[in-house]
């Protein structure tokens, strides 16, 4: 079974948001009869779920995150970058994690003549 990748922004060791990869492991569920049943990861607190639509043209280069948050894309596609230079283009499907933490800066891009809809979810 493949693991979910998701792309995080991290503080690098110079102190700066950087761009990274982590897995979320799946495991079987605790009240499965057969191997046929579903799989999960562990479990995450949230605050609230918010869906969010970034028009056509949006380019806002200089973000800090006032909250943890998971976001997944789930239609269009967004570019993410970092202070480090590194940049990432998410479609649909792919989730991304921000803290909230001054050095969690960080630039979002719509992509495409299509605007991006997210889902956020606040921790």
């Amino acid at each position: 079974m493949d693991d979910q990748t998701v792309l995080e922004l991290t503080t690098g060791e110079n102190g700066r948001p950087e761009l990274s990869t982590q897995s979320v492991e799946f495991h079987r569920g605790y009240n499965t009869m057969n191997t046929l049943g579903p799989v999960v990861s562990s479990q995450e607190t949230c605050k609230s779920l918010v869906y969010v639509e970034l028009p056509v043209g949006f380019d806002r280069n200089s973000r800090i995150a006032d909250r943890d948050q998971i976001a997944v894309c789930l239609t269009g596609k967004l570019k993410i970058s970092a202070a480090d230079g590194k940049k990432e283009l998410l479609g649909p499907g792919d989730v991304f994690r921000i803290p909230a933490a001054d050095t969690s800066e960080h630039g979002l891009s719509v992509v495409g003549e299509a605007p991006v809809r997210l889902v956020v979810i606040n921790q």
